[in-house]
Formats: structure tokens, sequence, C-alpha cells
């Protein structure tokens, strides 16, 4: 049996979080928090350890999300994160500089495109 991947989604969006989640759920993903900004993100990766955190850059200010993934990479290395926006990277190429990520999803993603950013993810 292949063990579950845990992720968090942070997402300050109710109803696009929502579409997030049930899009994760049905491709095997499971989520086991969903957080609405940077602070309740951070702690609960301290306390969850996911695989991967889906984050959305824009929250409260419109580099909330980098700035998480900045504490992420310091603090959980090995937590994957992958961010989702509706802006495309060259809108953040500056901030997104010196993070580590692993992907970057236009909101609200197809299917398969979070199949294929997953598929390079567990390779």
């Amino acid at each position: 049996m292949t063990r579950k991947i845990n992720c968090i989604i942070a997402e300050d969006d109710f109803l696009i979080r929502s579409a997030e989640i049930e899009l994760l759920k049905r491709i095997g993903l499971n989520v086991i928090a969903k957080t609405a900004n940077g602070r309740d993100t951070l702690e609960a990766v301290k306390q969850l350890h996911p695989d991967i955190v889906f984050l959305d850059i824009n929250m409260a200010y419109r580099t909330e999300g980098i700035d998480c993934a900045k504490q992420i990479n310091h603090e959980n290395p090995d937590v994957k994160i992958v961010f989702l926006s509706s802006y495309s990277a060259d809108s953040f190429n500056n901030e997104l500089a010196d993070i580590n990520y692993h992907g970057y999803i236009i909101k609200i993603p197809s299917i398969n495109a979070v199949k294929k950013c997953l598929d390079v993810l567990i390779s």
C-alpha cells in the first residue's frame, strides 16, 4: 500500500480554497489542514509536518505567501512548496528568486496541471 501524501492548503479565499481542497482530494492527496494566512500556515506546518504546502502567494498582503515560504524553507526544508496564484510567475520573479519551491500553478488549476506537478514532486 502506498503512503498518502499529506498536504496543507493555504488560501485566503474561501470559495477558491474549497475548490482546491476538492481537487486535491480527488487526485488522492490527504489534505491535513487548510489555512487562510501565513501565521496559521506556519503553525500548521510546525505541528503537522506535511509533505507539500500549496501556498497562495497573495493572501492578506501581496507577498504574504512568499514570506511564509521563506520561513518554511528555513525551518522545514524537507517540506515541498507549490505556489498558487492568479498571476503568472513572471509577476513575482524578483521575490521568488531566493526561494526553494517545487511548483507554480495558476488558480484554479485543471486536474491535469496538478497531477503533472505532483508527478514531478514524487518521482
